[in-house]
């Protein structure tokens, strides 16, 4: 039997512009090693690299980087 679970997050997508970019990445404490604009910055929090991640999802218990293959179209949630 295969069993359907939605989680509610939030996610604060990665913003497009360089001066929004640097704001978000101060927020997650991101390490871009001094490079403008950088996708490939270090994040000691998630303890990974931010490549090709679209944002950070929050729960009420945690934060995750999502990619856009972690998003899925629901229909008729109530």
């Amino acid at each position: 039997m295969n069993k359907k679970y939605l989680v509610e997050v939030t996610i604060d997508f990665v913003p497009n512009t360089e001066e929004e970019f640097e704001k978000w990445c101060k927020k997650y404490d991101f390490d871009c090693f001094g490079l403008e604009f950088c996708r490939r910055g270090w994040c000691d929090r998630f303890n990974t690299y931010l490549r090709d991640a679209i944002g950070v999802a929050s729960t009420k218990r945690e934060e995750f980087l999502v990619y856009e293959d972690d998003l899925v179209e629901v229909e008729n949630v109530n």
